[in-house]
This record gives C-alpha cells, sequence and structure tokens, in this order.
C-alpha cells in the first residue's frame, strides 16, 4: 500500500535523516607502525581498541593524547574526527577530517564523512562541496552517490538531486531507498504519477529484500 502524501514534511524528514544524517562511515584503515613499542603508538593501538568497543571517549583521549606526537598523521586526525563525530561534537569532527584530508587528500572515508558532519551542521553549502568531491573520489559507490543526490535535494536541487538518484538506480536497481528518494524528487517537481511509480519500486525492492532475509535464515 502507497503512503498517502508523498510530499508530506514527515517523508522529507525520513528521506533526508535517516539515509543521510544518521550515517557515518566507519571504516578504520588502521596504519602500520614500524615500532609499536612507543608511547603515543600504544596510545593510539588502545584507542583503536576502545573506538571499536563503543567508548569513544576513552578513545578520544587516547588520540589526542597521541596526535601532539605525531600531528601529520593522516590516519589519527580522522581517527580523533570519528571519535568526535560518534560523540556529536561535529564542528570538531569537520576539523579533524579537513586536517586528515589536507595531509591525505585521497582519503575516502574522511572525505565521506566529512559531508556528512557538514550536514549534519546544516552547512550544506559546504557538504554539497564534500559530497560532489567524494562522489568523485568514489565513482562506483551508489551509497555516495546517494549522499550527493540527498544534498541536492535539500538544497532544492532537484533536477540535479533527480539525475543523482537515476544514477543510483542504474548502479544498484535493488537499492529501496534510491527508488524512495526518486519518488520524492519527482513529487518535488510535481511529476506525480512518475512519483507513485518510484515509490511502488521501493516497495517491491524492499520486500525483495526482507524476503531474501528472511529465506537466508539466521546467521550462526
Amino acid at each position: 500500500m502507497i503512503r498517502r502524501n508523498v510530499l508530506s514534511k514527515s517523508h522529507r524528514s525520513w528521506l533526508l535523516n535517516a539515509f543521510l544524517l544518521l550515517k557515518l562511515v566507519m571504516f578504520i584503515a588502521v596504519p602500520a607502525y614500524a615500532d609499536n613499542n612507543e608511547p603515543h603508538q600504544a596510545l593510539v593501538q588502545s584507542g583503536l581498541v576502545l573506538f571499536q568497543r563503543g567508548d569513544y571517549v576513552s578513545a578520544l583521549q587516547r588520540f589526542e593524547a597521541a596526535l601532539p606526537n605525531i600531528p601529520t598523521d593522516p590516519f589519527l586526525n580522522a581517527y580523533v574526527g570519528f571519535s568526535y563525530a560518534k560523540l556529536a561534537r561535529y564542528a570538531d569532527a569537520a576539523k579533524s577530517y579537513e586536517r586528515a584530508l589536507a595531509l591525505r587528500p585521497s582519503y575516502l572515508n574522511a572525505q565521506i564523512n566529512l559531508c556528512t558532519v557538514y550536514a549534519k551542521l546544516n552547512e550544506l553549502g559546504k557538504a554539497l562541496l564534500a559530497c560532489e568531491k567524494a562522489a568523485e573520489m568514489d565513482r562506483q559507490s551508489a551509497l555516495t552517490l546517494n549522499d550527493l543526490g540527498l544534498i541536492q535535494f535539500q538544497l532544492g536541487r532537484f533536477p540535479e538531486a533527480k539525475r543523482s538518484f537515476e544514477r543510483v538506480i542504474a548502479m544498484d536497481p535493488a537499492l529501496a531507498v534510491a527508488h524512495h528518494n526518486l519518488a520524492e524528487t519527482y513529487a518535488s517537481l510535481q511529476q506525480m504519477s512518475k512519483a507513485v511509480e518510484s515509490e511502488l519500486r521501493a516497495i517491491k525492492a524492499q520486500r525483495k529484500l526482507c524476503r531474501s532475509v528472511a529465506e537466508s535464515g539466521p546467521v550462526l
């Protein structure tokens, strides 16, 4: 059954928050240290363990204690950013990601997260630039392109958002959220029949995913 009001504020809130603003990419690229006996290297390693356990406050303390000894390490600067982001300190996270990217411009996960934290801060112009760069860096990622479409949508750039979501679906036709996002974009463009069609595809893709999960059984 299709949700009745495609243009509702609740739909827009779900669109913009559930699939971008709650998404933080926490892929930890652990640097290889030549000598793990150095005190600051031990701090980094213990910080990683704490981070993976979900103790972000203690992890941040370890990372920041190590940072003065290796301030030009892009990974450590990113770890600080990851921790700040987990603690909802998004302005501090953005600064850390910016430092990490200045040291290592190809650091994709920091670039993606920079887009996310700027969106959290409602700095949409900066979020757009960060997402555009992330999408350029990772042209094969449907999710990164989906994030770009969400920022374009929030900025009211609906034709651009439509093109982004269409590209996402071309890359991954089974991605239900992309069909839903495209439906919302069509609705904003007052193309209601296309909005309904896309919403139906979103529901179909979601049901297919649920059946697939149910049929696979529990993971032992």
